[in-house]
């Protein structure tokens, strides 16, 4: 098939043109296939009808509304929508073989080529213009005639196409405004360097739309930015998770220490119990052996408890209880009981301790 492959936006400059088959087309970043203006039906349908419905239903809704305008059923054919006008309240609609179209769909998609939109050729000749095209099979189709195709382009998105006979004249078409002679087609090389693709009819629509509606193929420029920025956080994660093992890795040294130096000075403590309490315990049991009180004892707190309260009614006090060395109290609203050794837990709650912080 013939090809022509451009580079640039806005007006496009030509890179290279050739034939080649499907398998051996030269790679590019999007791909625009022609398809032929006679197997292209350009209709229209009434827009107040089209307006309010989703995709879904606009897809159910098609067929009907052109049911009457198609010979082909309306199961074996291929919708795509195309530009509304609002002036006249209708909406250009395409009309494809379906069985034509997902061939060449998938014929393209199975060699890659994934970031791809069909267009009528017809929309891609100048306005106003009626163009021949000759067909010549190729030379293992010996059994093919040629073909003239004929092409008239009326509007944005109107026009039509017939497949002639080579040896056929032109008919006699009255819809042609008088005057219009026919013309040799400019060739796919002008269609592609004329930039008229951006404006024609996508007739790869509903299911044969880009997925996620076209998100990938948007995102493909980005890929080499969004492969380095998933590669940093792949390493700043194998990072983190290194700096934890090691942390982890010196915790439990420590902790190995610790054990053996609780091991070392109390042979007799409990193995289940943490080194850190277990050497409190120990303080604690070897002060209570002397006969000393801990500060943190319940008689030591009781009585700098009842020290602060000496001067205060006897009510004062609401809630009181013992825990971790410590005298946690609730006063009644409006008591104001103040001393550097109680401290502010909130919530109306003063925590009296053993060393008085």
């Amino acid at each position: 098939m013939p090809f022509v492959l451009t580079a640039g936006r806005g007006v496009p400059r030509l890179v290279r043109e050739g034939q080649a088959p499907l398998g051996e087309l030269p790679p590019a970043a999007h791909t625009v296939l022609v398809m032929a203006s006679p197997d292209v039906l350009l209709l229209e349908a009434p827009w107040p009808h089209l307006e309010t419905l989703s995709s879904d239903r606009m897809r159910e809704a098609l067929p009907n509304l052109l049911e009457e305008s198609l010979i082909q059923p309306v199961e074996q054919c291929h919708f795509a929508l195309g530009a509304r006008d609002a002036a006249r309240n209708v909406m250009t609609v395409a009309v494809v073989d379906l069985a034509w179209m997902r061939f060449v769909h998938e014929a393209f998609s199975g060699a890659g080529r994934t970031a791809l939109r069909v267009v009528p050729a017809q929309l891609l000749q100048p306005q106003g213009a009626l163009e021949t095209q000759m067909l010549r099979p190729a030379l293992n189709d010996a059994g093919l005639e040629e073909r003239t195709v004929l092409s008239w382009r009326g509007a944005a998105q109107s026009g039509w196409g017939l497949s002639l006979n080579a040896q056929e004249g032109l008919p006699a078409l009255p819809q042609l405004p008088q005057g219009i002679t026919a013309h040799p087609s400019g060739g796919l090389r002008a269609w592609a360097l004329s930039g008229e693709a951006g404006g024609a009819v996508n007739l790869c629509q509903f299911e044969f739309a880009p997925p996620l509606g076209g998100l990938l193929e948007r995102l493909r420029p980005w890929r080499p930015a969004l492969m380095l920025l998933g590669l940093a956080l792949l390493l700043q994660l194998l990072a983190v998770n290194a700096y934890w093992a090691k942390l982890a890795w010196q915790k439990r040294q420590i902790t190995q220490a610790m054990q053996a130096l609780v091991r070392d000075t109390l042979p007799n403590a409990p193995q289940d119990l943490p080194p850190a309490l277990a050497l409190k315990r120990a303080l604690e049991n070897q002060r209570a052996g002397q006969g000393g009180a801990l500060p943190g004892d319940f008689s030591v707190l009781a009585s700098r408890l009842a020290a602060l309260l000496a001067n205060e009614p006897g009510d004062t006090l609401q809630q009181l209880e013992y825990r971790d060395d410590s005298f946690y109290l609730r006063f009644k609203p409006g008591a104001a009981v103040k001393s550097p050794m109680l401290h502010d837990e909130g919530h109306g709650v003063w925590r009296l301790s053993g060393g008085g912080r």
